[in-house]
């Protein structure tokens, strides 16, 4: 099981910086979502594709800053404001 777990940790893409995060679209967010993450990151990326569907925001920027920047910390993102 543990050496599973490491091999995932070895496949997953390296996450956004800030700035590259705020112009992900909703099909950016589902694509990261459905690739191979820890399965905590998984559900945060699942989430925030979700929220972005039901309420219509076409990028995770149109979601304001104060929550890119609840969502960033989240994801543990370089660059991400202090909340």
């Amino acid at each position: 099981m543990r050496q599973q777990r490491r091999d995932v940790h070895l496949r997953t893409r390296p996450a956004p910086d800030y700035a590259a995060f705020l112009g992900l679209t909703v099909e950016d967010v589902r694509e990261t979502a459905a690739g191979p993450l820890p399965l905590g990151t998984a559900r945060v990326w699942r989430g925030l594709s979700t929220l972005m569907e039901r309420k219509g925001f076409r990028t995770v920027g149109e979601l304001g800053p104060d929550t890119t920047a609840v969502w960033a910390s989240h994801l543990d993102l370089a660059g991400r404001p202090a909340r």
